[in-house]
């Protein structure tokens, strides 16, 4: 249940996203006149970009769920986000320059989207919702034990 939370969570999150788009669509121009955006709105592109890291998202939020579960301490969950959001910030911007190794890595995913040209966006999807349901079902299993006994 605490994982259907998160996820409708991110949902929310990124619906959040999609609007604030728009909404800095509509307000930007009005606000620095030389910036002017094109007609019609790119609704799908930002809705598949959305969609995309939202996606990309799910293996490290059923990752961070498990440390979630597995420690009791929040303490362990928040350092392991921390750590992990962080390295996966220098994940993408090391990559950049030395190649694409930080698709491997769970954190810097969604971030990889905004990239230049991102690489295998479909495969990293794919490959990355089996594992995240790989980890789900892990997690589930090692939850369940821990609760047996």
């Amino acid at each position: 249940a605490k994982l259907i939370v998160v996820a409708a969570m991110t949902g929310v999150s990124t619906l959040a996203l999609f609007g604030g788009i728009l909404l800095d669509g509509a307000i930007l121009p009005h606000v620095q006149k030389e910036v002017a955006f094109g007609f019609p709105v790119p609704w799908a592109a930002i809705l598949r970009h959305n969609a995309e890291v939202a996606g990309l998202m799910f293996p490290a939020l059923v990752i961070q769920h498990w440390v979630s579960l597995r420690w009791r301490s929040f303490s362990v969950a928040i350092g392991t986000g921390i750590v992990a959001t962080m390295v996966g910030f220098f994940a993408v911007a090391a990559g950049r320059q030395l190649g694409d190794w930080p698709q491997y890595f769970p954190w810097a995913l969604p971030m990889m989207v905004q990239r230049p040209q991102p690489n295998n966006i479909e495969a990293t999807l794919l490959i990355g919702t089996a594992l995240g349901l790989v980890a789900a079902a892990a997690g589930c299993m090692d939850f369940c034990r821990r609760e047996a006994t």
